[in-house]
């Protein structure tokens, strides 16, 4: 099984596309974390998705869905810009 895996093309292949997934993972991971932590915030998962290619931003990000992680879930964005101190006249 190892020798298919390291010294055949389809086994190369399989190394390939497992490195790829991995590596997919690990560059999204601020964004998965911090969907995982109920409080995805658009400006993290773009910062990730485009400037994540960039050792400086990725760590940015990273820090940012790890202090997501640890404050715990936020309110729902739909409540949080909502204003409740006005209320519907009637009449």
């Amino acid at each position: 099984m190892i020798h298919w895996l390291f010294y055949s093309p389809q086994g190369f292949d399989v190394l390939l596309l497992l490195g790829t997934g991995l590596g997919i993972v690990i560059y999204l991971l601020p964004s998965l974390l911090s969907w995982a932590a109920g409080s995805p915030r658009s400006g993290l998962i773009a910062m990730n998705v485009l400037l994540g290619w960039t050792l400086v931003f990725w760590l940015v990000a990273f820090i940012w869905a790890i202090r997501l992680w640890a404050n715990g879930p936020s309110e729902p964005e739909s409540e949080r810009h909502t204003d409740r101190r006005r209320e519907p006249r009637l009449g």
